[in-house]
């Protein structure tokens, strides 16, 4: 791109530009983010996949999901081939991750998996619902984890679908907790406590 100029946004989360062109950019109307990271957020919180709020959080998801399950809506999105998690931590702090996911069969290869800094740190298999990972310490304030898995069209798995995105898994909900977060967690979404 060589020229962009965005004057307007109707999202609820108002207009954010991240800023990678450095001083040739003009920036003005950028509103800084709604939630306050403060350190001991940092240390634990939670991502709701799918609920409004969640945008900062995905690199390269699809639009948002509401399925019913059980009678209860259900936030989530799906992954492409290969998507992204940005997520905040305190520097020099190792972590614990766990993401809320649905693994298709179809989503899965032997490369599948979630990778840091080109490393794989998790495979993904078929059914898991539930993905644990232990994250090194970073010296940066934010860390990028690619979500890599055999991309499929639902459409050609079944003739009745009529969805021709390209999907991986299911993601619903991401947990950071550093070993010295505490018992609170922080809503990534809102910026609020629980």
């Amino acid at each position: 791109v060589a020229s962009v100029l965005l004057i307007g946004n109707q999202a609820s989360g108002g207009f954010v530009a991240e800023n990678h062109a450095g001083k040739r950019t003009q920036l003005s109307a950028n509103e800084l983010s709604p939630v306050e990271w403060t350190a001991e957020a940092r240390k634990h919180y939670r991502v709701a996949v799918g609920a409004e709020g969640d945008g900062p959080y995905l690199r390269l998801w699809h639009g948002r999901d509401a399925p019913a399950a059980n009678g209860k809506q259900h936030t989530s999105r799906w992954s492409a081939a290969e998507s992204q998690l940005k997520l905040p931590v305190v520097p020099d702090e190792s972590y614990t991750l766990t993401l809320k996911l649905n693994v298709p069969a179809a989503g899965v290869s032997p490369d599948a998996g979630l990778y840091l800094d080109g490393r794989k740190i998790a495979s993904l298999e078929v059914g898991t619902t539930t993905l644990t990972a232990k994250l090194p310490p970073s010296h940066a304030e934010q860390i990028i984890l690619k979500v890599i898995c055999a991309g499929w069209v639902p459409s050609r798995l079944n003739p009745a679908s009529k969805d021709g995105r390209t999907l991986g898994v299911q993601l619903s909900e991401i947990t950071m907790r550093s070993r010295g977060g505490g018992k609170r967690v922080f809503q990534a979404n809102t910026g609020e406590w629980k």
